[in-house]
């Protein structure tokens, strides 16, 4: 089963400083997770559930379900991800803007932000023209491979972008065998 990689997924981290994000490394397991769980702990409405209350037999209304814990299986497999997939700085834009413990700060747009800002555009712009092309024909493939690409690392890189150079059919099947070689059970669309 793969775990789809999705940056922001009940994730979250504080932004230090861009001399911080161009200079640093990637973020430690203790570091990534200690950040995402200081997070969901400082901000009580991270992770709630939107159930609505269950009306009870005696007219009544159920409790609203229980917050369930911080889940460091999930944060463990995230931090995987994301160190085998994508470039350094975007990593760290996003973990720095999602670990913001200012519980005001809507944190839902780190993954788009720091994706923006990934180094490959070229390489994006690339998966674009051939989404283009794909989705003119019978046989598409998923669009949020080329969001994706444009934060990948320059070794994630250059093993997935030959999978666009397949017929439209075979793009979805070649990127993800290609990342689960890289990155088992990860996926970047």
């Amino acid at each position: 089963m793969n775990t789809r990689l999705v940056l922001g997924a009940s994730l979250s981290f504080s932004l230090v400083g861009a001399v911080l994000v161009a200079c640093s490394s990637m973020p430690t397991l203790e570091d990534y997770c200690g950040k995402l769980k200081a997070r969901y702990d400082a901000c009580p409405n991270t992770g709630t559930t939107n159930a609505d209350p269950a009306p009870l037999p005696d007219g009544g209304v159920a409790p609203r379900p229980a917050r369930p814990a911080f889940n460091d299986a999930a944060c463990t497999k995230s931090h995987s991800c994301l160190t085998a997939l994508f470039d350094t700085a975007m990593v760290n834009k996003f973990l720095d803007c999602a670990s913001n413990t200012d519980c005001s700060v809507n944190v839902s747009r780190c993954d788009d932000d720091a994706i923006a800002a990934g180094p490959n555009a070229t390489d994006a712009d690339t998966c674009a023209k051939k989404y283009a092309e794909c989705k003119a024909g019978p046989k598409g493939f998923d669009d949020d491979i080329c969001v994706s690409i444009r934060g990948l690392n320059s070794d994630a890189l250059s093993k997935v972008m030959p999978c666009l150079d397949k017929p439209c059919d075979q793009i979805d099947d070649c990127v993800e065998a290609t990342v689960n070689t890289i990155a088992p059970g990860c996926d970047i669309d």
